[in-house]
């Protein structure tokens, strides 16, 4: 066994049948990264979709870089608008000047291709999900990449979860008022099997006499306002995610 120092010196083929070169190039998963995150995540002051924002946020923002990873888990508040500051806190491997740079093309999945395999041994480089993806510290640099991570984290997330409180409260306002009231709120007839979307949702429970029922109201605003935020690309702060979850905290 060898280090990464040895690697690139010995090529990808050898005459020594007793030897064989393994390149620690792609070999972890986003599962392996979750895996490692979701103790140190869980032992923070967070719970419910929070905590799972918050943990597939640091793996699709630090992906192969676990070192990185595990001090997001630890040192991050979970608040979009701090998290480049951490990682530049961080900054134990210095940002490349093309962060892009080894990703304009087919990526080989055994091994670095010789012209990036100086980047992989600097640690700038890795192969993730069979793609060049360069270190995340140099992303840092570009608040566009590291906005659409996040935004790319929260959809992963939150977009199942608005759907789940969605049918949860669609389903609470039969139970009270009945499906035809329900129907003739929503503007469709009996017939009309399609799911009632956010949008209407926050028509419908308006429509109804739910004037004292501030929970439905406030959770199809909150429900409405977050799938429309990230329908256009745009993130939820801590905050705003903490205002969500609240909400829908009585459906059930």
């Amino acid at each position: 066994m060898g280090t990464r120092d040895m690697l690139p010196l010995l090529g990808t083929e050898t005459a020594d049948v007793t030897f064989e070169a393994l390149w620690w190039w792609g070999r972890l998963t986003r599962w392996d990264v979750a895996c490692r995150l979701a103790p140190l995540v869980g032992s923070a002051n967070v719970e419910g979709v929070l905590r799972d924002v918050r943990l597939e946020t640091i793996v699709e923002v630090c992906r192969w870089d676990l070192d990185l990873a595990q001090y997001l888990a630890r040192a991050w508040d979970g608040d979009p608008q701090s998290l480049t500051s951490t990682i530049k806190d961080q900054a134990a491997v210095p940002p490349l000047a093309d962060p892009h740079d080894g990703g304009r093309r087919q990526a080989e999945t055994t091994w670095p291709h010789a012209d990036v395999a100086h980047l992989w041994d600097l640690g700038h480089l890795e192969l993730w999900q069979n793609e060049h993806s360069p270190s995340p510290h140099a992303l840092a640099a570009l608040p566009a990449a590291i906005e659409h991570s996040v935004w790319a984290a929260q959809s992963r997330v939150l977009l199942p979860w608005i759907e789940t409180k969605r049918q949860l409260l669609v389903r609470a306002l039969i139970q009270r008022f009945g499906e035809a009231q329900v129907n003739t709120a929503a503007d469709r007839s009996g017939q009309d099997q399609s799911p009632i979307e956010v949008g209407r949702l926050f028509s419908v429970v308006r429509a109804l006499p739910t004037h004292n029922d501030a929970v439905w109201r406030d959770a199809s605003r909150q429900l409405k306002s977050a799938r429309n935020r990230l329908a256009h690309l745009q993130i939820l702060n801590l905050t705003e995610q903490a205002r969500l979850a609240d909400s829908c905290g009585g459906l059930f």
